[in-house]
């Protein structure tokens, strides 16, 4: 996989960064649905509901997630790269990076800084951006944690309802029915 200050470690890590933050969003959308049939369960109020009230969640989506999102990960918006590209004061400019003529060992540094910029929005505090990208990170693992915690209550919940009782000890490749 590589180290994270190796080129295919640095790639790495900002995919699965953005990977994991368009789950967030797609999962964010759907919870919002469910939330019509599944308000009454117990572990609602504690997992989603906590979530989905959440206004740091909530500015993640929204302010982060989203535009990243429409302007980046799934379509290039010419003008918020060009944007991002105007602001971007490192000097000097690194295009890519490489070890050997091997594919795989390039990592492409200003396209991901400008993605990550884009995504992090303009700064106004005094953390400088590898700061700012490693709280972001740190925020949106906290947050997919969260998240796929409420989703296993619920969805143990929503078994339980359905008859299936929990059982202890089982082995991960034992399947049970109602």
């Amino acid at each position: 996989m590589g180290s994270k200050s190796s080129p295919r470690g640095a790639r790495n890590r900002i995919n699965s960064f953005l990977f994991l933050n368009a789950l967030l969003f797609e999962g964010h959308r759907l919870v919002q649905r469910l939330g019509r049939n599944f308000r009454a369960y117990k572990s609602w109020p504690p997992g989603f509901g906590s979530l989905l009230a959440n206004n740091a969640f909530q500015n993640l989506i929204s302010n982060s997630i989203k535009p990243a999102r429409d302007s980046v990960v799934f379509r290039v918006g010419e003008n918020d790269l060009a944007q991002a590209l105007d602001a971007y004061s490192t000097d000097p400019v690194v295009f890519v990076t490489g070890i050997g003529p091997s594919v795989g060992n390039a990592y492409y540094d200003l396209a991901d800084l400008l993605a990550l910029s884009i995504y992090l929005g303009p700064s106004d505090d005094d953390l400088q951006p590898l700061g700012k990208a490693e709280k972001a990170f740190s925020e949106s693992r906290d947050f997919a944690i969260a998240f796929l915690n409420a989703g296993d209550a619920l969805i143990a919940e929503g078994l339980q309802k359905l008859g299936f009782e929990p059982m202890e000890g089982l082995a991960p490749d034992t399947h049970v029915g109602a």
